[in-house]
């Protein structure tokens, strides 16, 4: 006698492997294959034995911000970044849905809009961007594909400062939610089954804003040396005004300088432009410092809280 063999039919390779499309035929024959008596080989298939692949209903979110998206009170239209991605295997219409009233935080963002990434470049376009409407331009996510979403909010006035506002974005399977393992007959492709997945067909994830509000100060101080060593301000003493800036809270000042005249009856002390600890040109040139004899500048830049910066001048009383 000879031996069973198992033939591959029209069964993919590997068989069964995760991630197979929905509405495939797994299709499988075995034969037989004998040598009789007289040495003549036989071989017999059997009937076959099919069935479709279910669809599985599964989604996958997350956000794509790198942390909390800094925001002023009085912002519009500022972007949380989501990416929702088909877990499952077959095509799915996905609707998506903003919830911007969540607990745990200290103020509730203005939910404006949702926008699907039109250009897939994961940055936010006005203008190219389109603009998600339920029901009209739902993405449809094919199995492994994924869609970047912006959730659009503006931002109250009254915050304070490092305040926090979440919103969520959900994702819900059209063609069905539920516990994971229900069977939604015959809803599948090829009038097949489609089975609720882990995600239970829904899933969201959250986004935050966080309330930047930089604020500055400055203070000044004088100190005074006369010709004789003493403080008196008298004709040909020599004045040194310090000047220290203050940067409080979260975010950037952009541009920033500090300023300051040199007042009547002195004249500015040619080369006395010192910012933290280093000695200034007087002229408009690569450095921080500038001074014409009547105007006083010091050129900080863009400067992120917190921080400090502390610059000097000297002027000589007439």
């Amino acid at each position: 006698m000879g031996a069973f063999v198992a033939a591959a039919g029209a069964c993919p390779e590997p068989c069964l492997a995760k991630g197979t499309v929905a509405g495939t035929d797994i299709i499988n024959i075995a034969s037989v294959s004998f040598t009789d008596s007289k040495g003549s080989v036989t071989t017999l298939q059997s009937n076959p034995a099919a069935f479709l692949v279910d669809e599985v209903l599964d989604l996958a979110i997350s956000s794509r911000d790198a942390g909390d998206m800094p925001v002023s009170p009085g912002d519009m239209l500022k972007p949380l970044t989501f990416s929702v991605l088909n877990a499952g295997n077959g095509a799915e219409p996905v609707i998506l849905k903003a919830h911007a009233a969540v607990s745990g935080d200290q103020f509730d963002p203005i939910y404006n809009q949702l926008v699907i990434d039109s250009n897939g470049n994961g940055i936010y376009d006005p203008g190219v961007d389109q603009r998600y409407v339920e029901g009209t331009n739902n993405p449809v996510l094919v199995p492994d594909q994924s869609v970047t979403v912006f959730l659009l909010s503006d931002i109250p006035a009254g915050l304070k400062d490092k305040d926090r506002g979440i919103a969520t974005l959900e994702a819900i399977i059209k063609k069905g939610t539920g516990p994971a393992g229900t069977i939604l007959p015959g809803q599948g492709p090829g009038s097949g089954n489609a089975v609720i997945g882990l995600s239970t067909g829904s899933v969201s994830a959250k986004g935050a804003y966080v309330a930047s509000l930089v604020q500055s100060d400055l203070q000044k101080t004088q100190t005074i040396l006369d010709p004789a060593g003493s403080n008196r301000p008298v004709s040909g003493a020599i004045v040194t005004y310090t000047l220290i800036a203050h940067v409080h809270g979260s975010g950037t000042l952009a541009a920033a300088d500090i300023r300051d005249m040199v007042p009547a009856h002195t004249t500015y002390v040619v080369g006395s432009l010192v910012l933290d600890g280093k000695v200034l040109t007087d002229v408009v040139d690569s450095d921080a410092g500038m001074c014409d004899g009547t105007i006083v500048k010091f050129a900080l830049g863009d400067v992120t809280a917190p921080a400090t910066h502390t610059a000097s001048f000297k002027v000589k009383i007439n």
